[in-house]
């Protein structure tokens, strides 16, 4: 905890701890593994299995609210950030350890999972799958409305013009997003 003095009024704030956060992104990352599903259709050796890691921190971060310390930029494949490289080999241990079948998590951490499973969820229904393609898409057009400046007039066309995609799907998962507003 952290106590301010402004004008004269004490202000408290509530930091969290970043290093602590970063500990915990393994277990948040598996449990989105396994609950989605997307743990059984991958392997942990591949480049989908890191899409995924990436994608997923990405969402607990801007839909899920939580603050994990991680920057992401744009890269080929969408949101990416260079500080989750260290965090692959751990969180494929925890996933094939079954570490985290005891893990508790508290009211944030929860809430943030509760934010970001309502969103895989709707994006299932939309496109009838949910797979390491759709979390890429569904990062990448959060990206565009949310992180990138200038912020283009339609992300769905500027990530057609970036990636070479299925504009059906493309246009159904913003739809998704669209509706649980999380790029207004």
């Amino acid at each position: 905890m952290l106590v301010l003095i402004l004008d004269m009024k004490v202000v408290e704030m509530i930091v969290l701890d970043v290093a602590q956060n970063k500990s915990r992104v393994d277990l948040l990352v598996v449990k989105l593994l396994r609950d989605t599903g997307v743990a059984a259709t991958i392997s942990t050796d591949s480049m989908e299995f890191r899409v995924a890691v990436q994608k997923f921190v990405y969402l607990l971060q801007v839909v899920g609210g939580l603050d994990l310390g991680f920057k992401f930029e744009w890269l080929s494949m969408g949101p990416y950030s260079r500080g989750l490289q260290n965090h692959y080999q751990r969180i494929s241990r925890t996933l094939v350890s079954n570490a985290d079948s005891v893990a508790e998590f508290n009211d944030v951490e929860q809430s943030a999972l509760d934010a970001v499973k309502r969103l895989l969820s709707s994006l299932e229904k939309s496109v009838a799958r949910l797979d390491v393609k759709v979390l890429e898409i569904a990062a990448s057009l959060i990206m565009l409305c949310r992180d990138v400046y200038p912020k283009p007039l339609d992300p769905v066309e500027e990530l057609m013009m970036r990636k070479n995609l299925p504009r059906e799907d493309v246009v159904r998962i913003w739809s998704a997003i669209d509706k649980l507003s999380i790029c207004r």
